[in-house]
């Protein structure tokens, strides 16, 4: 654990040592722990730094960093259920008794429809009575916003996120930080563009700046290759995107990865934020 070079800070070049890595982004003790590894394709330079007495060297991404993070329980026994199920053997093809060559046919899908099936002549077998196919609806739709209710007497009305300033150039950007929406960062004074995600209506804009600060108020920004905007962490290394659509606050861009999608699909099925209304 103490051996290895580390190169990098907040995220790290895939020749780190993980253990020492670790150690230097807090998320384990000198005891050891559990780790989250999250392998991310970033491309550029990344700045070295010295924290909890280890001393991180400047190196290059080249397409390939991980970042850390410190695993619950639950998230261990997940990840060793989900390993335990790779590793299995693959159930083979059901097969016919008597027919080993051929798979088990497998019957068309019919529609359930108000009228039992008329069934086809003794003497002549036809294909008249048959419904046509289900059409399965789309998997994702769009929530419907039920319309404004008048507000009571002596209520105010919910507060409105002010204008934001345009977005900064790219570059990596760190610093103390501020969050005017859940889809931009002011970092340092630089207003900064989070990358795959696109802000949600309906929700206070107090509440991405809310939990920024209740993790230290500190944000790291490096740019996305390919793509605008910024992946942004906190100190302690929790993705403000992937936060932000966790608790409904924003929604997932179609060139987001696989990660935010599913906490998207999290706070949907859970009726958070803005999906509240597709719950009711």
């Amino acid at each position: 654990m103490r051996t290895g070079p580390v190169h990098g800070d907040g995220f790290y070049a895939a020749a780190s040592a993980p253990c020492r890595a670790g150690l230097h982004a807090g998320v384990i003790g000198p005891r050891g722990g559990d780790l989250l590894i999250r392998v991310l394709p970033l491309a550029g330079e990344t700045p070295g730094a010295r924290r909890h007495r280890i001393a991180s060297e400047p190196g290059r991404l080249e397409g390939r960093a991980y970042r850390l993070l410190a695993a619950t329980p639950g998230q261990v026994a997940w990840a060793r259920r989900l390993a335990e199920a790779l590793a299995a053997p693959n159930p083979g093809i059901p097969r016919l008794a008597g027919r080993a060559e051929e798979p088990v046919p497998l019957p068309l899908p019919q529609a359930a429809g108000p009228e039992p099936l008329l069934p086809a002549a003794p003497e002549r077998a036809g294909f008249g009575s048959l419904v046509p196919p289900v059409l399965m609806p789309a998997l994702w739709r769009m929530p419907v916003r039920p319309p404004d209710a008048p507000l009571p007497e002596g209520r105010a009305p919910p507060p409105v996120a002010a204008a934001l300033p345009p977005p900064a150039a790219p570059g990596p950007v760190a610093g103390p930080a501020e969050a005017p929406g859940p889809a931009r960062l002011l970092v340092s004074g630089v207003p900064v563009d989070l990358a795959a995600v696109e802000p949600g209506e309906g929700t206070d804009p107090r509440l991405p700046g809310q939990f920024l600060a209740r993790r230290g108020g500190y944000a790291h920004c490096l740019p996305v290759p390919g793509a605008p905007g910024h992946r942004c962490t906190t100190g302690d290394g929790i993705d403000l995107a992937e936060a932000a659509l966790y608790n409904g606050l924003a929604r997932a861009s179609p060139a987001a990865s696989d990660a935010y999608r599913y906490a998207e699909q999290a706070a949907r099925e859970a009726g958070r934020g803005i999906w509240k209304a597709e719950t009711r």
